[in-house]
């Protein structure tokens, strides 16, 4: 425990000195006229003038729009991603018709696809939640696919030698063996959908966060940008943690979490 204790300190410790340090050398770039502040604000100004920049309707409404979309999205995408690979990965022949398509459509970025999204849904909240779930159902799909492709038959064929039932195998052995994969697949799908969220605010539309960057971003306005960048950044670090907790609680019984 002592051992566990010092690593943490010292990791902590070595975190802690590393975003010191990046910001310091972020500060002295503006400050000493390296990079101009018309384009990088100051980190000291982004500290200060923050709060009155996000306690304004114009920017905490859009905000809130944007965390309540990519929750939605995210929450659908682990759903209906989860599900979809379950059967890809159980049934052989859909595996072997679907998993070209799939790797297909992961490949491409997905921003070649936001006119589609926005022509079929207009603009607003179905445009951008049905843009996002797209883009975060692929990487779940693949996971939570080879997760259930990589189940070992031996302990199948010994449950079915038992006397279990199909309810019974899937339950204590397929989900089981599977939660590694779709937790994995939810890391990689809330950066997609954090991602296509922001893109399908800023390609079209009036709200959201990403609205907020392009609108910053044409007017030179950097401290307010620089601000949305941070809110930004804090949004995914408060989701990525909320899925690292859970994988921890809910994955105890794996060793390679230890």
């Amino acid at each position: 425990m002592e051992a566990k204790t010092k690593r943490t300190i010292y990791i902590t410790t070595i975190q802690i000195a590393s975003i010191v340090i990046f910001f310091l050398i972020w500060q002295y770039l503006v400050q000493s006229g390296i990079v101009s502040t018309l384009f990088l604000a100051p980190p000291s100004s982004v500290i200060v003038n923050s709060p009155n920049i996000l306690r304004e309707p114009f920017v905490y409404t859009r905000i809130l729009f944007t965390i309540w979309i990519t929750i939605s999205a995210f929450i659908f995408t682990i759903v209906i991603g989860t599900l979809i690979g379950l059967l890809l990965g159980l049934f052989m022949y859909l595996r072997s018709t679907f998993e070209p398509y799939m790797l297909l459509l992961y490949s491409i970025p997905k921003a070649i696809f936001i006119p589609i999204f926005w022509t079929l849904f207009g603009l607003g909240f179905s445009y951008q939640f049905w843009f996002a779930a797209f883009g975060g159902i692929i990487p779940m799909v693949i996971n939570v696919m080879y997760g259930v492709k990589d189940i070992d038959p031996q302990l199948v064929n010994l449950a079915k030698s038992y006397g279990a039932k199909s309810y019974q195998i899937y339950y204590k052995i397929i989900l089981p063996s599977i939660l590694p994969s779709v937790l994995g697949g939810a890391r990689i799908s809330l950066r997609s959908v954090l991602a296509d969220v922001i893109a399908a605010e800023e390609f079209v539309g009036t709200t959201g966060v990403g609205y907020l960057a392009q609108y910053y971003a044409s007017n030179f306005l950097t401290v307010e940008l620089y601000t949305v960048v941070v809110v930004v950044a804090l949004i995914g670090m408060a989701l990525y943690y909320i899925i690292s907790r859970i994988e921890k609680r809910v994955l105890k019984w794996n060793v390679t979490l230890g």
